[in-house]
């Protein structure tokens, strides 16, 4: 039950102002704990409309949870597609020697939809820089472990993957399952609040796909942190190329991320892919 300055709010009308919210396809695995936390501070801003919200048809309600979902658009929603609610029936038929199954599930994220040409080489690129691993980091890894027959690593490796959400994270450990992957963990993690966490997590390699200039938005200068805390001599950065538009961006706009690096005394491989740039951090040359 929240409680707004004396102003006590029944589970019922939280989790109904919830279920609203999910109703739009693309945030039905939105996590629950993320939008109450984003009711409560909107509640706490404008304590006016909390005699309205046991109304979801009021216009303050709606305004609300327009706000709320507002929140989520730049660091969820839009990676998904509204073939969302299908990864279920998919996951049922997949095997791990059947790629165009995989390839089904990838499509259902933006990211890994847009990686489906270039998987195999970009492993094969990663990999001739780092060597194979044994363990991998794969923080707010979106549908990433579904690309693992592109790694060509042995289900001997240790798998580590990270999500916001916890029906997301449900979805990756049935898969780690369904391939028998027997040496994984999922994690939830909020990256920006909890990046400390990840010294504990040992690992050859850590990816980060398309996650950094998110952070930024959310937390300025949060890069240096996170890259000081991943215990991993290497880190595979990405930065998407277009906008939501498909328009070209200019490289410069990621020049943040080479400052950084180089401030940290790390060097990188670059390596440029369609849509997609992708820093190869060797963290071990100081």
């Amino acid at each position: 039950m929240l409680d707004i300055y004396n102003n006590e709010i029944n589970d019922k009308i939280v989790d109904n102002i919830v279920s609203v919210v999910r109703s739009k396809k693309k945030l039905i695995n939105l996590d629950k704990n993320l939008i109450v936390k984003e009711i409560e501070k909107y509640l706490t801003q404008n304590p006016s409309i909390i005699s309205y919200i046991s109304n979801p048809k009021s216009k303050k309600t709606k305004a609300m949870i327009k706000n709320i979902r507002a929140k989520f658009h730049d660091i969820y929603e839009i990676f998904q597609t509204n073939s969302i609610s299908k990864r279920d029936n998919m996951l049922d038929k997949l095997e791990l020697s059947d790629i165009d199954s995989h390839i089904n599930i990838l499509k259902t994220h933006i990211s890994s939809k847009e990686r489906i040409p270039f998987y195999a080489e970009l492993y094969e690129k990663i990999f001739s820089i780092t060597g194979k691993a044994k363990s991998v980091l794969d923080l707010s890894c979106g549908l990433n472990p579904l690309s693992f027959p592109f790694m060509k690593l042995p289900l001997s490796t240790r798998y580590f993957a990270t999500e916001l959400c916890e029906d997301d994270l449900l979805f990756i450990e049935k898969y780690f399952q369904k391939i028998n992957l027997k040496n994984y963990s999922v994690i939830k993690m909020n990256l920006v609040n909890e990046f400390e966490k990840l010294k504990d997590i040992r690992v050859d390699l850590c990816f980060i796909f398309k996650v950094i200039d998110i952070l930024e938005t959310q937390k300025k200068h949060i890069t240096y942190k996170l890259l000081e805390s991943i215990n991993a001599p290497f880190v595979v950065a990405s930065f998407s190329m277009s906008n939501v538009k498909g328009e070209r961006m200019r490289r410069d706009k990621v020049h943040f991320f080479e400052r950084m690096c180089r401030n940290l005394n790390y060097s990188f491989d670059i390596i440029e892919e369609p849509n997609e740039l992708f820093y190869v951090v060797n963290k071990k040359i100081k």
